[in-house]
């Protein structure tokens, strides 16, 4: 099995089980995926998991945003980690929904944690001079402990 990103030309195999000359397909990005799940530390409160998968691009940008909003409407939350190793593919258009997540979180003091970066988006987010804004570790269970 390959990964592949949005409008990503692969070849796809024949019935038996040769891939055909020259027949290619595009191949959509994986669906979005979005699971809570709340964590709470007795000294620090309630943290909230999100942990993304598939493509995160423009149409799910809004969904992320706004489950995030609803999370800060109806709990108080001490932290937020969000987990994107079964991440895809993201966007310039979903990097832009995390810094504004970043900023209604610190509005409102939460932490913000980055968990689990493919190798795209770290790289994105370097290139672009971002990911000096994120506090970013390797897995959740890492970020739990600190």
């Amino acid at each position: 099995m390959r990964r592949v990103n949005e409008n990503t030309v692969v070849q796809l195999p024949s019935q038996n089980g040769v891939p055909e000359a020259g027949r290619r397909e595009y191949l959509p990005v994986a669906p979005f995926q979005m699971i809570c799940q709340v964590v709470h530390r007795a000294n620090i409160g309630l943290i909230w998991i999100l942990r993304l998968g598939g493509g995160v691009d423009y149409r799910a940008s809004g969904e992320l945003l706004a489950k995030i909003e609803r999370l800060l409407r109806v709990v108080h939350l001490s932290r937020l980690i969000v987990d994107l190793e079964s991440v895809t593919h993201m966007d310039s258009s979903a990097v832009g929904t995390l810094v504004a997540c970043l900023r209604v979180l610190e509005n409102q003091h939460v932490r913000f944690t980055l968990c689990g970066l493919p190798k795209q988006l770290h790289g994105m987010l370097e290139r672009t001079r971002l990911s000096s804004l994120f506090e970013t570790l390797p897995t959740v269970e890492e970020a739990l402990r600190r």
